[in-house]
């Protein structure tokens, strides 16, 4: 079983993985997920799932960073891609992924209620609602500028 350095391919269970073809991958009932690219020590994969809760974005999170040989994982909910650095075994990360489901994985509390995901995404969302408003004042000036320059016959700027 090769690591994927030398001929651009692993092999995993007799079947080949290419960076240019991604493979489905199903643990006998458990998360199905689809390996969107690797090179070696890094690998993005899809979850087969059409949705991701915070909650479960912390728990795949969460079952990732505790994997042995794993040294960084990221997990992103709204594209229900985690993006998984190691320096192990890519067929042992397969087997763990392969096995990985929610409820399999009790999160601690203080992961949870650490979890910047839900204050992240209030932040942007007013930030921009902010942003939108300060576009919307500055149009409204800049028309109001606009009309009084018609009345007085002068130039716009």
């Amino acid at each position: 079983m090769g690591d994927g350095a030398g001929d651009g391919a692993v092999l995993f269970d007799g079947v080949p993985f290419s960076e240019k073809s991604a493979k489905r991958i199903s643990g006998s009932g458990k998360m199905n997920f689809k390996i969107k690219h690797k090179i070696p020590g890094r690998i993005r994969v899809h979850m087969g799932q059409s949705r991701m809760s915070f909650d479960q974005a912390d728990t795949l999170q969460y079952f990732l960073e505790t994997q042995p040989g794993v040294t960084k994982a990221t997990v992103y909910e709204q594209t229900q891609d985690a993006v998984i650095e190691y320096d192990g075994e890519l067929k042992e990360l397969m087997e763990a992924l392969k096995s990985f489901h929610y409820e399999d994985v009790q999160l601690p509390d203080s992961v949870r209620s650490s979890s910047g995901r839900a204050l992240n995404v209030e932040y942007k969302e007013k930030t921009d609602r902010a942003c939108g408003e300060t576009v919307i004042y500055k149009i409204h000036a800049s028309l109001y500028r606009s009309e009084m320059c018609i009345l007085y016959g002068k130039s716009v700027m």
